[in-house]
């Protein structure tokens, strides 16, 4: 199965690397942990998608760290004059999609009501996806995956 926030992840890497020289020459070090947590994010969904489903949910979980690492460090380098978040626009946007779409894949519900006179279980997973209007949070999309148990 692939998951298609991992190519999101390569995207999001692609994005981030104009940014990296112009880090690298004021910051060695936090290019250097720039690189290292968008590249953890990226390695580790490549891991989950192999991995049994604890070791998957924790890996997404890791993943989702590393991602908002890689946001911390990419607002870093506007803090510090490093370059005007303009120039940042297009990798913190791509790396708020990668962290939408790790939280909504770390994030399991389940139910248990009847349907139909007859008892139903289930479980899935639900997705939200947030845009910034104007400096105010809004739903952007929903998205669910059920799965029948019974």
């Amino acid at each position: 199965m692939s998951l298609q926030v991992a190519s999101l992840s390569f995207e999001m890497v692609a994005a981030i690397r104009p940014l990296l020289a112009r880090i690298k020459r004021c910051d060695r070090s936090l290019a250097d942990q720039l690189v290292r947590a968008a590249s953890s994010v990226a390695l580790k969904i490549a891991e989950a998608e192999y991995s049994d489903p604890g070791n998957k949910r924790a890996r997404l979980f890791t993943a989702a760290g590393s991602a908002n690492e890689t946001r911390a460090a990419l607002r870093l380098g506007v803090a510090w004059g490093y370059y005007a978040e303009r120039d940042a626009g297009e990798a913190l946007v791509l790396v708020g999609r990668v962290v939408a779409m790790l939280w909504g894949l770390t994030r399991r519900y389940s139910k248990s009501k009847m349907l139909d006179s007859r008892p139903y279980e289930g479980r899935g997973t639900k997705l939200f996806q947030l845009a910034s209007v104007g400096g105010v949070w809004k739903i952007a999309s929903l998205s669910w995956y059920d799965e029948a148990l019974v």
